[in-house]
């Protein structure tokens, strides 16, 4: 329903030579994130970041939020690295996510290198 709604109207942005700004791409991430469709709002950072739109950190911390609720705790590392990797602003909430689910994984290697860039902050 409304995944498919958020992508139809993005692409008739793009096809229209729009560029989608930051609350369009937040109502089609929320929209993914609300139907635990964490892929496809990975998806569509990457295709912000394309057309150099990033995710400030209400969008960044819905989708980490959304998946440490889902109990994907593994994927919340994924995605903090794949943040990482972007360049995209971590705030202390997301590392608090970050830390929570690597100590529920029991990864205490991952656990240390958060908080050694959360101290370098």
């Amino acid at each position: 329903g409304n995944l498919l709604k958020a992508e139809i109207w993005l692409n008739r942005m793009a096809a229209a030579g729009k560029t989608p700004d930051q609350d369009t791409f937040r109502l089609a991430i929320n929209a993914c994130t609300r139907s635990n469709s964490f892929e496809d709002a990975h998806r569509w950072v990457e295709i912000m970041a394309e057309m150099g739109v990033h995710p400030d950190a209400t969008t960044s911390l819905s989708i980490v939020e959304a998946i440490f609720k889902s109990g994907a705790f593994s994927q919340v590392r994924d995605w903090v690295l794949s943040m990482d990797k972007m360049n995209t602003p971590i705030s202390v909430d997301i590392y608090a996510l970050a830390l929570d689910a690597c100590a529920r994984e029991g990864d205490i290697n991952q656990m240390a290198n958060w908080m050694k860039k959360m101290n370098g902050k």
